[in-house]
């Protein structure tokens, strides 16, 4: 073997080793261990280059290292000393590398790759990575979505309300009734408020064009009914509408819309240091259930609601309305036939639930027009309402009258116990005037009106306790006749109590008890002041008097 020879088989075993060493756990080679001084000056043949061309072309045996092999306690692994710099022991190591001249060169050893070629049987834990902090998906899902309207902004001022407008739901008393739509007050649909008298409220409406608002004496609104004294800035839908109540403010008001039938609510109407009254609102399962009823509409079902509509406009009350002088129903009938016509289009375009509520609002502004413009037997009956009216106003015109002049005598009349009487007779012409011309609905209207005000200013003097008085009498016989005056003047209050504070049907029974007893007691009376016994005459209309005014607590009357 010749020399050539031997220093081939010598490099062809060193290469040999390493190549044994690295399969058995990434041991150095030799020709990582010597260093350059120490290599044998071994010239390379075609056959060495070819070799080492293609361990240049294969990954580094080091680099193939599994995770599992690493921790493999067989393989050894040199320690890191205790007492070693944090820094010193982040270095990464060193490792000796040919470059493709044949010359050994030191470089960092590479960081831990996963093998593409071959897979561990344990799948690597990878390394924790540092995720950016994002907000939770909860947070994100709250947010309203970008179609829903901002959310109402209660105003501070307690007698400001803003009013806007949407679907009916819970707690709008008028759920399934009237238009589909109805009023908000600060977000809450259908709200009922209480509002004192003397106080102003400032109503800020955000409605639309087609949903004027205004205050009404009737729940139903639909421009019907308004009440003007005391309001500015009705009818509008964007703007203010301010409302002061008086005295002679109705106890219930409700705001509504001029162009549709139940979308407001009741506004309770109360004197200062008076309590609400506590209003019943509809049960939730009942809403419920006409909601579920809402959501069956079929299109037979507005179909025949349409086409009675339709007999209804062409009726005998229709007819009568168009040939009456009442411009106020003429003007209701027109709006329901076109919202007649309306309802008729949505129908044909499959728009059922709003059909059927166009159906619905053109018959109640028929049925509020004939109601204006009344047939023979209802004009016979609401002409004797008025005649009614009109004497039980007399006869609290005659009670007024006679308490006011007592109480001047004695003492001095309570505020709020007088009205305007000029006022009131003016409104009394009025509606004289319209029963002259048989609009009794109006003219009842107005004596209502009149009534209001007489027995509010009766309410105030009830309240007052300068009704209990005493007197000096020349004779027996004067003050007889003073005590059975007195004994009239309660017992004309008794109708007026019951008008002004509405009590319970139980309270009224008892009530008409005590008055009866007194009655008997004043009859006792008058036949013994008519055979002359004066003195238990006197005794008897007092102690009657004393009963008839035990009645009047009954209802409410402290005096």
């Amino acid at each position: 073997m010749s020399k050539l020879n031997l220093v081939l088989a010598l490099r062809l075993f060193a290469v040999a080793i390493a190549l044994l060493l690295a399969s058995c756990g990434g041991q150095p080679t030799i020709s990582e261990t010597m260093s350059a001084d120490e290599a044998p000056a071994v010239k390379k043949t075609d056959a060495d280059k070819a070799a080492i061309s293609q361990k240049e072309q294969e990954p580094p045996s080091i680099e193939l290292i599994p995770r599992k092999d690493m921790d493999d306690p067989k393989i050894p692994m040199e320690p890191l000393p205790a007492d070693e710099p944090a820094e010193e022991s982040e270095k990464q190591p060193e490792i000796s590398v040919e470059t493709a001249t044949g010359e050994m060169k030191q470089e960092p050893a590479a960081k831990e790759v996963l093998p593409s070629v071959a897979t561990p049987a344990v799948e690597p834990t990878p390394a924790p990575v540092e995720k950016p902090i994002v907000a939770p998906a909860k947070k994100a899902k709250s947010s309203p979505p970008a179609s829903s309207p901002a959310p109402i902004q209660i105003p501070a001022d307690p007698n400001t309300f803003i009013v806007t407008v949407g679907a009916k739901a819970t707690p709008h008393p008028s759920l399934g009734k009237g238009h589909v739509m109805g009023f908000l007050i600060n977000g809450v649909s259908g709200k009922q408020l209480v509002f004192e008298r003397g106080q102003t409220y400032t109503f800020d409406i955000r409605t639309d064009p087609k949903h004027d608002v205004y205050l009404s004496k009737k729940e139903i609104g639909w421009g019907s009914t308004p009440i003007a004294e005391g309001v500015t800035g009705a009818y509008t839908y964007k703007g203010k509408m301010v409302f002061t109540p008086s005295k002679s403010t109705p106890n219930k008001v409700y705001y509504a819309c001029r162009n549709h039938p139940n979308m407001g609510a009741l506004i309770q109407i109360i004197n200062p240091g008076e309590k609400a009254a506590t209003v019943k609102q509809q049960a939730t399962s009942t809403r419920a259930s006409t909601t579920k009823k809402q959501s069956k509409i079929t299109a037979s079902q507005v179909k025949q609601k349409l086409m009675f509509a339709e007999m209804m406009s062409k009726s005998k009350g229709a007819k009568r309305v168009l040939a009456s002088q009442n411009d106020e129903a003429k003007e209701l009938l027109k709006n329901a036939k076109s919202q007649l016509l309306e309802g008729r289009e949505k129908s044909l375009v499959g728009a059922l639930p709003e059909a059927l509520a166009l159906a619905n609002e053109s018959l109640n502004m028929m049925s509020e027009a004939n109601r204006l413009v009344p047939g023979e037997e209802e004009m016979a009956q609401l002409a004797e309402n008025y005649k009614s009216l009109l004497a039980e106003i007399e006869g609290y015109q005659k009670s007024h009258k006679d308490n006011v002049a007592r109480l001047e005598k004695i003492s001095s009349v309570p505020d709020g116990a007088r009205y305007d009487e000029a006022g009131v007779n003016k409104k009394l012409s009025e509606a004289q005037s319209l029963a002259d011309r048989k609009n009794y609905v109006r003219a009842n209207a107005v004596l209502g009106k009149v009534q209001q005000i007489i027995t509010m200013a009766l309410h105030k003097m009830l309240d007052s306790t300068t009704l209990v008085y005493d007197l000096n009498f020349a004779t027996a016989a004067d003050e007889y006749e003073y005590e059975r005056k007195r004994f009239i003047g309660y017992e004309e209050l008794i109708p007026i109590a019951i008008e002004a504070k509405k009590p319970a049907p139980g309270a009224i029974k008892l009530m008409e008890s005590f008055h009866e007893k007194a009655r008997k007691r004043r009859d006792q009376a008058v036949a013994k002041a008519a055979a002359g016994e004066y003195g238990d005459a006197i005794a008897m209309l007092q102690q009657a008097t004393k009963t008839v005014r035990r009645a009047l607590r009954m209802v409410g009357v402290m005096q």
